[in-house]
């Protein structure tokens, strides 16, 4: 019976004799005690985590043997099993605000709570990510920190917008607010939505409101021939919606498209009507929730 793939043997990956001659091992091994042979078994790899188990013997021990690897062969099904059952055990046991929490951190999107008063409550691993990068805004106790005066007015008009929809003092399709935040690397903007989040399920008594923020060289660009026949725009009308469902100026597409800003504001005045968005928010906010 052959060892599974993932079950390895250092030593089959690389010979004693060359490791113990490596800079690696002379440099950085033996001075600081590090294990020398070397059994794991991997159980599960998600991007660069892994869980697995590991068997180690200094230099001075005797190298693992095939027996060795045939017990770990042997208990290796029943070892991934136990692991999988003890995932699903300690999701059993997590309360529901602390399963929302890790369904919200396996996101690839950013993700941030604010309270009824704005006050940041959570915010999840890509949010945190985005904003360590500090490529377009970073975390404040208030929730997202922008640079610029005229996107923070945006995103506070976007949140109260998100509050009172929660409150219930407007309905949801008024409270659609989706900013731009614009990078300083040039790379795409991030599109940020504000959505209410009122009380029940998992959210138990909070209100308050959600902001989703997604990477625009992430977000796919929407087709313009499918643009084109849902609202019956032309194909400039049609390449300017796609464009601007990615976050891109008036101006940076009539650059890209070789038109004058006015031919491009023309094609804009178009597709509001066609589209019975009377203001570029609501635009906005439109086809962010059409599929790429």
């Amino acid at each position: 019976m052959g060892v599974s793939p993932a079950v390895r043997d250092m030593a089959e990956l690389v010979p004693a004799e060359t490791w113990r001659t490596s800079r690696v091992w002379t440099a950085w091994g033996r001075p600081h005690g590090a294990a020398f042979h070397s059994l794991t078994a991997t159980l599960r790899s998600e991007g660069e985590a892994m869980d697995g188990i590991f068997f180690q013997r200094t230099e001075d021990e005797r190298p693992f043997g095939p027996e060795e690897r045939r017990l770990l062969q042997a208990l290796f099904p029943d070892l991934g099993r136990a692991l999988a059952l003890e995932t699903r055990l300690a999701a059993a046991r997590a309360g529901p605000e602390e399963a929302a929490q890790r369904g919200l951190d396996a996101m690839p999107d950013g993700v941030a709570l604010l309270d009824a008063q704005r006050g940041l409550v959570f915010a999840n691993a890509a949010l945190r990510r985005m904003a360590a990068a500090g490529d377009g805004f970073t975390l404040g106790a208030d929730g997202l920190v922008l640079p610029e005066p005229a996107r923070r007015a945006a995103l506070s008009r976007a949140v109260t917008a998100a509050l009172a929809a929660a409150e219930g003092r407007v309905g949801l399709l008024e409270s659609a607010g989706v900013v731009a935040l614009p990078r300083p690397s040039g790379r795409a903007p991030f599109m940020l939505r504000a959505v209410p989040v009122v009380p029940g399920g998992v959210w138990g008594g909070f209100r308050g409101a959600m902001l989703l923020v997604t990477d625009g060289a992430r977000r796919p660009r929407p087709n313009p021939a499918l643009l084109g026949r849902m609202f019956d725009l032309t194909p400039a009308e049609a390449a300017l919606a796609a464009a601007i469902a990615v976050g891109q100026t008036l101006a940076d597409h009539a650059k890209r498209r070789g038109i004058s800003v006015e031919t491009a504001r023309s094609h804009m005045a178009a597709i509001r009507r066609k589209t019975g968005c009377r203001r570029q928010p609501d635009l906005t906010a439109l086809l962010a929730r059409l599929p790429g």
